[in-house]
């Protein structure tokens, strides 16, 4: 049988055209006057907690090659990469994340005449003091939590507290109520990482966000139904729902991801719930027994990553990829199959949160494959193709700007073995 690949739009597709993007910020407002009254420069604040301010300006330790000893100095760089001489000259507007406290507060090279660095921070009232402050990860020892709720300018709270018993720390859902952080009231997007919750009633509070990822749970996540209405961007990961039939309670989401590592045991999930999920856009069921496509209804997806058993991906299956009208991104892992993973990505620029690769981005859907040099002579005559490497009896190919009727033509090649 020859294959040969139409350009033309096929019965089931129009000419339109991994990531499943759970953090993500929002367009929360801050008033006009808080920016006018805040502080221009970074040492214009006046921080209160040593832990916090050492976070704020990235502390290091390095090597000062003119004295020839280690020195404990900030890393933040201007738009240029170009380290900022004095910290008099640091705007307010670099510190926009705090992430990774723990490691801006650290000295490992016994520096002469340093006090030990603190190892948490006694509370978070600085938060509030950062203007341009969006992104904060709490992994730390905090005294107490409650200042939380006043950084209002906050978009994204990542919460990584694994709980066990060989954490540095422990913190309850005592110590950070949901509620509290359904006081932030320009939070958009919330990450818990780890069992701090048993307790999941309140994420009813959190009305103000779109975007909820959950990860690495002891204990099955039970709180679906406590998932509030505006929240349209849901991830589970490495953990199970409570019972199979959870989904039905997030049908508003948009993005939906359900994502298991390779060899994690796993609990039953009902996909059949996929029927009713009408806004349904992204969804990333990889890792998970998904046997039926035809679940998903909604011609609008954009992007599909999954893992089946090859067994039980038929021509159904197919015609369902084939109704998806704007599709720009696809992945395929079929388990138990010596077939390399079929992947069609999107860098999606208008994404704040996207990763862009910096040496050749592409605004577009693209095939980024090795195959022999007879298939790329084949692909040649049908696409425009790029040559990445020639490895010699095999090459690195690199097809861009496809349209979902490409994608699915390029799969259906390598479905049947065209592109093994």
């Amino acid at each position: 049988m020859q294959f040969r690949p139409s350009r033309k739009p096929l019965k089931y597709l129009g000419i339109t055209l991994f990531s499943i993007v759970i953090s993500g910020c929002g367009d929360s407002e801050t008033s006009d006057e808080s920016y006018i009254n805040a502080p221009k420069f970074l040492d214009q604040i006046e921080f209160e907690d040593e832990f916090i301010r050492n976070c704020a300006y990235k502390m290091k330790e390095e090597f000062d090659a003119t004295s020839g000893q280690w020195v404990f100095k900030h890393t933040l760089v201007d738009q240029d990469g170009v380290y900022y001489a004095n910290t008099s000259e640091i705007p307010s507007s670099a510190v926009t994340e705090l992430v990774d406290c723990k490691a801006y507060n650290r000295t490992d090279n016994n520096i002469s005449n340093t006090t030990p660095k603190p190892t948490g921070a006694n509370h978070l009232r600085d938060l509030a003091k950062l203007p341009s402050l969006k992104h904060v990860t709490l992994d730390f020892n905090v005294q107490s939590f409650v200042d939380l709720a006043q950084a209002t300018q906050v978009e994204q709270l990542t919460l990584r507290f694994l709980n066990s018993q060989s954490s540095e720390n422990v913190v309850s859902e005592v110590d950070i109520p949901l509620s509290l952080v359904g006081e932030m009231s320009g939070l958009d997007s919330l990450v818990v990482y780890g069992s701090l919750y048993s307790d999941w009633s309140g994420l009813q509070s959190l009305t103000q966000i779109s975007h909820l990822s959950l990860a690495s749970f002891n204990n099955a996540f039970n709180g679906a139904e406590y998932v509030p209405n505006n929240v349209k961007s849901f991830g589970l990961f490495e953990t199970d729902f409570a019972t199979s039939s959870d989904l039905k309670y997030l049908t508003q989401v948009e993005h939906l991801s359900v994502y298991r590592f390779l060899n994690q045991e796993m609990a039953e999930v009902d996909f059949g719930y996929l029927a009713d999920f009408s806004n349904l856009k992204r969804v990333n069921i990889s890792h998970n027994d998904f046997k039926d496509l035809s679940v998903i209804t909604n011609d609008e997806v954009e992007e599909l990553h999954l893992n089946m058993v090859e067994a039980d991906f038929d021509d159904t299956d197919l015609e369902v990829m084939k109704s998806m009208l704007k599709l720009r991104a696809l992945s395929v892992s079929f388990a138990r199959s010596n077939k390399v993973d079929f992947r069609v990505g999107y860098n999606d620029f208008s994404d704040p949160n996207a990763v862009i690769p910096i040496d050749e981005p592409i605004d577009s859907s693209f095939l980024e494959r090795t195959v022999t040099n007879a298939q790329y002579e084949f692909l040649q005559q049908y696409y425009d193709v790029t040559l990445m490497e020639d490895y010699g009896e095999q090459v690195q190919i690199r097809i861009k700007d496809l349209t979902a009727n490409d994608i699915v033509t390029l799969f259906e090649m390598w479905y049947l073995g065209y592109l093994s």
